[in-house]
């Protein structure tokens, strides 16, 4: 609280302008994409900048190329965001300043990324341009002519083995998007393409681009850069501050900048410090790229390019002029008309002049410099240099004085005024010979009230650097400053060994969801505090968002430090934490990624204590694991798999089979379980490995409403053409069940397919009704009121309590296969079945028996007086034909 009151005060002070009329500022945004899709994807800086800095109405626009420009020069732009090549052209073209550079976020392994290059691409069929000498006289298709990343890149990468592309090859320029590229190769109007880094891995992930349609040539990938390319890597976007804003506002503006956090957003995570795009202006210059490809110098240029050469010569031109003027006064000293000269120059002059001798005794001043001081022109006439400057030692003074010979020199040092007030002063001091005798010309300027400004500036700097580098909430550092770190620690030429701790909360959302926000960043309070008190002091810990923190540990390659630590947090969060008079548990499921063992990047450091913190989460959480290889192998299938599911559900590559549920009195069909099938090109993939990761990524609300819809459909055609009257089963996950679109969805499809619910049975199982008791039974029985059957699935496996059981608008109990399996070997589970048949008898429930194989399972199970079977007994899942076909033959 103490930090957020001081972050508002400073900005308080910063934008002190509440009486003046709102300032509207207008950021311009670099648009290759329909200018309403940039708009929704720059929406949430728009939104950060108004909750940073309400003082300021802020207006972001999405542009072309020629019209930011256009914008730029007419001064109608405060601040843009570009790309690299048009950073620099704007740079050389209106003097704008780069104040910070975009960090993205990597669509495959969700890590910030700073730079991107460019790929040179055939396609797979083209046998005859394998390297770079392959494409010369070929044709090469771009999107267009002067795009660093899909141009000028490639120019340099060919340049290196002797081919001028715009001299040996024919170039086509396609227009955006760059799918006009793909298209060019698949037509055979170009041999080779030109891409930016991503644009293939978006493409395949849309599904525009099949998997090996295109070779990259010159391929650089490596492990710690995700994306395919064939040139150097170069800096990211970035964010310019033309000469508009004043400097209060560039400084809140970076302030902002610094401060952003989206991890959701694909199009940028972060801002950073600006980075150098020195490399890319080289390579633009070298190619003669715009605006290098005509460069007229007018003023501003010339300016803009040699404003400091213009100043050193300037001042010099007046420096020797004055010299000169007072060594020619003063050494006519004798002359009255010089003398009066000399006096009308020291009374007009604006700065503090005074000439002294080696012992400091005043040969002669200015009247400014006698006011400066503070002092009458009689009382300066009695003092000398070391009356007035207490900074320096005398003997210092000396010594700097016998080394002036005719060189300028300038100095800050402090004066003391009459009046015993200290004020700083700026002096540029040379030496000089009069009638022989040597003495020092000295101007002294007042900057007090510049030193208190740049004091300011700096507490300002000091506070935005704070800002941009720490969480405001637990005051540690965050995730900026751990990237910063890590690369500082991983760019040493010494192998350093530490430790990276991935730590991630158990069970927070539900504490969070359960007690409120408030509770919620009280409790990571608390955990920061105790972080700081179970890590050694030499520790760096940080909290780079949500509930997810992450230390890092210097240590010996042995880990009895690690274990040590390890055990004393599980020992301290065994202990329940009282927050608000309020105790609660919270556990960690710690992943551990060593330096240089597991990783010698900072890509890959975190990317491996992830995976191993994930190993942890599975491990049963509470725990900690250390990385090995084997997990950045699963990780890599789970974002695959997860990256072709979503094609899977757009691709028809999903179906449903179904298995039928028999009445073992007389051998019916009274129903079907809807069961989820993925078949890929390259075979199938089971249930149990897709469907965890669709309830993880969130993919499994989409899935879900597409098996619901195809079973509505699939039971309106059984009812309607084979006269069907038992129930298809459906299966619904907890993630589905507690959404708050769950009731809606269900309705909607309802009359979309005009099914009738009565032929539709919701499962359920015993974890999802514990997420949220009472929200659940209200929720299950308005979904009875709409005419659905229910069931629990897998029951008996799930700890559910029977107070809630009774309460549940419950149809039917499934028991689950993991009892029914060696029934007649088990008279555990022959305990617990009859059980379950009874209670449900007794709660007025049907009950089904999944997983039945034999027939002592089935004659054991109808003794027992099971309503219905589920089984390979009876029938494998099979597909829609296949069933319809029992229907068909009679059962």
């Amino acid at each position: 609280m103490r930090f957020i009151l001081l972050m508002m005060i400073s900005l308080t002070l910063l934008f002190a302008s509440d009486t003046l009329p709102r300032k509207t500022i207008h950021i311009g945004i670099l648009s290759f994409r329909p200018i309403p899709d940039n708009q929704r994807i720059w929406l949430p800086l728009e939104q950060h900048l108004h909750s940073f800095a309400p003082q300021f109405d802020f207006n972001i626009t999405s542009y072309t190329q020629a019209d930011l420009e256009k914008h730029i020069s007419e001064e109608k732009i405060d601040f843009a965001v570009l790309h690299p090549d048009a950073l620099v052209a704007m740079e050389v073209k209106y003097g704008v300043s780069n104040i910070a550079s975009v960090v993205r976020l990597s669509t495959t392994t969700k890590e910030p990324l700073t730079q991107y290059g460019g790929v040179i691409a055939v396609l797979s069929s083209r046998s005859d341009i394998r390297t770079l000498q392959d494409a010369k006289g070929k044709t090469i298709a771009t999107s267009h002519s002067n795009g660093f990343a899909v141009m000028v890149g490639q120019q340099e990468v060919f340049s290196k083995v002797g081919i001028d592309i715009l001299r040996d090859c024919r170039m086509i320029y396609t227009g955006q998007p760059m799918d006009k590229v793909l298209k060019a190769l698949r037509s055979h109007k170009a041999d080779v393409g030109f891409f930016r880094t991503g644009y293939i891995e978006e493409m395949l992930a849309n599904g525009k681009l099949k998997s090996g349609e295109l070779t990259i040539i010159n391929s650089r990938k490596h492990d710690h850069f995700p994306y395919w390319h064939s040139t150097d890597l170069y800096p990211e976007w970035g964010v310019i501050a033309t000469s508009k804003p004043s400097p209060e506002i560039v400084k809140s503006m970076i302030a902002a900048l610094y401060s952003i956090h989206i991890p959701n957003n694909p199009e940028y995570t972060a801002f950073n410090t600006p980075n150098s795009y020195k490399s890319v202006r080289l390579i633009m210059q070298k190619h003669h790229a715009y605006p290098f490809d005509r460069i007229t110098f007018n003023y501003r240029d010339i300016i803009h390019e040699y404003a400091l050469h213009l100043i050193l010569l300037f001042s010099a031109i007046i420096l020797a002029g004055t010299s000169f003027t007072f060594y020619y006064i003063l050494s006519s000293r004798r002359n009255a008309e010089h003398t009066r000269e000399l006096e009308t120059i020291l009374s007009t002059a604006s700065d503090g002049i005074h000439v002294h001798d080696l012992d400091g005794n005043l040969y002669q001043f200015s009247d400014s410099f006698a006011s400066m001081l503070g002092y009458t022109r009689e009382e300066m006439e009695q003092l000398s240099l070391y009356d007035w400057d207490h900074h320096f030692t005398p003997e210092y003074i000396r010594k700097v004085m016998n080394n002036l010979v005719d060189e300028v020199i300038t100095f800050e040092t402090k004066h003391t005024r009459k009046d015993g007030s200290i004020i700083d002063v700026e002096i540029n001091a040379r030496g000089l010979f009069l009638n022989k005798v040597r003495y020092i010309y000295a101007s002294s300027r007042d900057i007090t009230e510049r030193k208190h400004a740049e004091e300011k500036i700096l507490e300002s700097k000091l506070l935005f650097d704070r800002l941009a580098h720490h969480d405001p909430l637990t005051e540690l550092p965050n995730r900026l400053s751990l990237i910063e770190t890590l690369i500082i620690k991983t760019d040493k030429m010494e192998e350093h060994p530490f430790a990276l701790f991935y730590v991630d909360l158990d069970g927070f959302k539900e504490i969070n969801d359960s007690y409120g926000h408030r509770f919620g960043d009280k409790l990571l309070i608390h955990v920061a505090l105790l972080l700081e008190k179970i890590f050694p002091k030499d520790s760096f810990i940080v909290r780079t968002g949500g509930d997810e923190f992450v230390i890092l540990l210097s240590c010996q390659k042995d880990q009895n430090l690690i274990h040590q630590t390890m055990q004393m947090m599980v020992d301290i969060l065994n202990h329940p934490i009282n927050i608000d008079d309020i105790d609660v548990y919270i556990t960690a499921s710690v992943g551990i990624a060593m330096y240089p063992n597991d990783a010698k990047t900072t890509e890959e450091l975190l990317q491996h204590a992830d995976a191993a913190m994930y190993n942890a989460k599975k491990m049963g959480k509470n725990t900690y694991s250390f990385y090995h290889t084997d997990l950045t192998e699963k990780a890599l299938q789970r974002t695959t798999i997860a990256t072709n599911l979503k094609k899977a559900l757009h691709n028809s590559e999903l179906t449903l089979y179904f298995q039928p549920q028999i009445n073992p009195q007389d051998n019916s069909i009274i129903g079907a379980e809807a069961l989820l099938r993925w078949f890929t090109p390259e075979g199938s993939i089971p249930p149990f490995t897709f469907i965890p990761i669709a309830e993880e990524t969130g993919l499994i609300l989409d899935i879900g409403k597409w098996v619901l819809e195809e079973s509505f459909l699939t039971a309106k055609k059984w009812n309607e053409s084979y006269g069907f009257q038992g129930r298809i089963a459906v299966n619904v996950s907890a993630r589905q069940l507690i959404h708050p679109d769950f009731l809606m969805v269900t309705r909607e499809l309802i009359e979309k397919t005009k099914c009738n619910p009565s032929l539709i049975e919701l499962e359920i199982t015993e974890s999802s009704i514990l997420e949220n008791p009472q929200r659940i039974i209200q929720l299950l029985k308005v979904l009875k009121e709409d005419g659905f059957h229910l069931s629990i699935d897998d029951f008996g496996t799930g700890y559910s309590s029977l107070s809630y059981l009774k309460n549940l608008p419950i149809d039917k109990l499934k028991i689950d296969i993991s009892f029914v399996r060696n029934i007649t070997m088990e008279p555990k589970n022959q305990t617990i079945v009859k059980t379950i048949i009874a209670l449900a008898n007794g709660l007025g429930m049907e009950v089904l028996a999944e997983g039945v194989e034999t027939a002592e399972e089935l004659q054991f199970l109808c003794l027992s007086h099971i309503d219905s079977i589920q089984g390979y007994y009876y029938h494998k899942p099979m597909s829609t034909e296949n069933i319809e076909l029992l229907f068909t033959a009679g059962n």
